[in-house]
């Protein structure tokens, strides 16, 4: 009998990783904010579990949802443009407190490469990151709870997500003085995410981070000119005067020591 899986934040990439995975005969628990998303996740086969984490609580059954769980994917990113009051470790200790500590659960963690700033450049799984926004802040420090919380973990920080309805160059079309052209894409394609944290599920917990990124790294100026010409767009125009180069992010883990194949070039 294959193991339970709860996901937490069923949203654009947890709610058809759960799809998949009750394809492949998994017990799937996921969470949403919503009722509406809820009843979306019981038709697909999805135990699902009405849930929002606060600063100072967790509405909705929390035991039931994790009761029986043998691996947790948290996938709550943080808003704080939406929420500035909202403190978002605080959000993480409280879940991380919360887990039944007789159940030895291992923890996928969602994460993101804005943990690095543009100005480290060259990227591999062991630079230590060095964030210059407040969200890329807010990640380190809840990664760092998630290594101290006594659980197994394995950190993914995936690159720029795009997927088939969504895709950063419906916002750069046509529009004029865009920042950094010949620095590189760090990006990753909606069937990849799904295959390596598939792949999380599949192995032993690591105890690390791993970077999630396609390995192939065109200039911005290269890849979105080509992607509004291939979607009979208007050309985005950049400002050739910016010679930043920003960073480049490899998954040496992925390739080196699981072999990962990504499937789907951004």
């Amino acid at each position: 009998m294959k193991e339970t899986i709860g996901i937490l934040g069923c949203g654009w990439l947890g709610f058809p990783l759960a799809q998949s995975l009750v394809e492949k005969g998994y017990r799937v628990k996921g969470t949403s904010t919503t009722v509406d998303k809820c009843v979306q996740l019981t038709a697909h086969g999805i135990d699902a579990f009405h849930i929002a984490i606060n600063e100072n609580d967790i509405a909705g059954d929390w035991e039931s949802f994790v009761n029986g769980l043998d691996q947790l994917l948290i996938n709550i990113p943080p808003r704080l443009r939406k929420d500035d009051t909202a403190s978002y470790v605080s959000k993480v200790e409280l879940l991380l407190k919360n887990l039944p500590k007789n159940q030895r659960i291992k923890i996928i963690w969602v994460s993101s490469t804005s943990v690095f700033s543009d100005l480290q450049e060259t990227i591999t799984d062991q630079t230590v990151p060095q964030p210059d926004t407040e969200s890329g802040k807010e990640l380190v420090r809840a990664e760092e709870c998630i290594q101290n919380s006594g659980f197994p973990f394995t950190i993914v920080r995936f690159g720029g997500l795009i997927g088939k309805d969504r895709h950063p160059i419906k916002y750069l079309s046509g529009r004029k003085n865009n920042e950094r052209p010949d620095a590189p894409v760090n990006l990753i394609e909606l069937y990849d995410c799904i295959s390596i944290l598939e792949e999380c599920i599949h192995r032993e917990a690591i105890n690390q981070s791993i970077n999630a990124v396609h390995p192939e790294h065109p200039s911005r100026k290269a890849y979105y000119v080509d992607a509004a010409q291939s979607r009979n767009l208007p050309l985005p125009e950049f400002n050739e005067t910016d010679q930043r180069s920003g960073k480049c992010i490899h998954p040496d883990y992925l390739l080196e020591n699981w072999k990962y194949i990504f499937q789907v070039r951004p």
